[in-house]
């Protein structure tokens, strides 16, 4: 009886505690994007408010010399496709998209 209560004990341990790390385990992606029609300032402003409202946006630069946007994000909340279709929709278009491994 008490090996029986010792492995319940470690099998709701267990399970606690993978489910405490659920939300640490969502990966956080970055991707290059190479975006057409960024051209000044005002485009990287413009890309701001494109990105800003995406859900698990987590943050971004903007490099306007290559027209690249390097985006972080959490993949449990968003996903490439809806970050390249949201920013397709407005007036740019992601030509080239590649993840960036750390």
């Amino acid at each position: 009886m008490r090996a029986k209560r010792l492995i319940a004990a470690i099998v709701a341990g267990a399970l606690l505690l993978a489910f405490s790390f659920g939300g640490a385990l969502a990966a956080e992606r970055k991707v290059r994007l190479k975006v057409m029609g960024m051209h000044c300032a005002k485009d990287e402003f413009i890309m701001g408010g494109i990105l800003d409202p995406i859900e698990g946006v987590k943050g971004y630069t903007i490099d306007l010399d290559n027209r690249i946007a390097v985006v972080t994000f959490d993949d449990e909340v968003t996903s490439l496709d809806e970050i390249r279709a949201t920013i397709d929709e407005n007036v740019y278009a992601v030509e080239e998209a590649d993840f960036i491994e750390e």
